[in-house]
Formats: C-alpha cells, sequence, structure tokens
C-alpha cells in the first residue's frame, strides 16, 4: 500500500472513532478532503477501492460509496468504472483575504493564467452606449 494510502487509513480510522453525532459518511468525506487540503492525496493519486476502504477502516461499503458520492458532487473526486476514484486538483479561493487571486494561485506553488473562451467585437446596442 503506498504510504498517502497508509496516512489516510489511519486518519480515517482516527476521525471515524472520534465521539461526535457526525454521519459517518460526512466524517469519511471531510477526511479525504482534509487529506487533498493537506498534500497527502495529491491531484491524480488512485484511492483504493470501496471494498478495501471498507474492509480497512470497518465501515461498511454503503458508507464508504455514500462519501464518494458527496465527494463526487464536490468535485474533490472523479469516479470511472473499472478505473477507480481519483484526486481532483482543489482551488479553494478566499475573498476574506486581501490577495488577489493571481497572488493566492501564486502562493499555492502554481501559474495563473487566462484561457480566452470567446473573443470577438460586437456593436454596442444604441441604449447601452448612451450610459
Amino acid at each position: 500500500m503506498e504510504q498517502a494510502h497508509t496516512q489516510l487509513i489511519a486518519q480515517l480510522n482516527e476521525r471515524i472513532l472520534a465521539a461526535d453525532n457526525t454521519p459517518l459518511y460526512i466524517k469519511f468525506a471531510e477526511t479525504v478532503k482534509n487529506a487533498v487540503r493537506s498534500g497527502v492525496l495529491e491531484h491524480g493519486n488512485i484511492l483504493p477501492g470501496e471494498r478495501d476502504l471498507s474492509q480497512l477502516t470497518g465501515v461498511s461499503r454503503i458508507t464508504v460509496r455514500k462519501a464518494m458520492q458527496a465527494l463526487e458532487e464536490e468535485g474533490v473526486v472523479t469516479r470511472s468504472r473499472g478505473y477507480g476514484t481519483q484526486i481532483n486538483n482543489i482551488f479553494e479561493y478566499s475573498l476574506k483575504e486581501a490577495r488577489g487571486f493571481s497572488q493566492q494561485v501564486v502562493l499555492r506553488g502554481k501559474k495563473p493564467d487566462t484561457l480566452w473562451v470567446n473573443k470577438r467585437v460586437v456593436k454596442c446596442p444604441e441604449e447601452v452606449a448612451q450610459h
């Protein structure tokens, strides 16, 4: 088992045992998200299968599946039948920070860039031109 998976399983087991009223699938999903944020899991990593995660953590496969569905809906992972569950690149932009978007990207070790989706000259409508 990869070191990242070993660390993830340890974090999952610790979080699952925490005595609180949070549903298990939410604990599971939050732990995976935190592992991505902290760098334990990186973009492109493939997670162990549902059956393996269930056996290694002692939670039901249904709970693991529900957590993975929640992570997929949030864009944290991409699931492909026959290939597995892959970690996506998570970028969270904070409007609370005084830094601009580009500076936040650079601080995360990435290079900000611009991609033109559509670029063309259009005639300005008369009512807009008057303002």
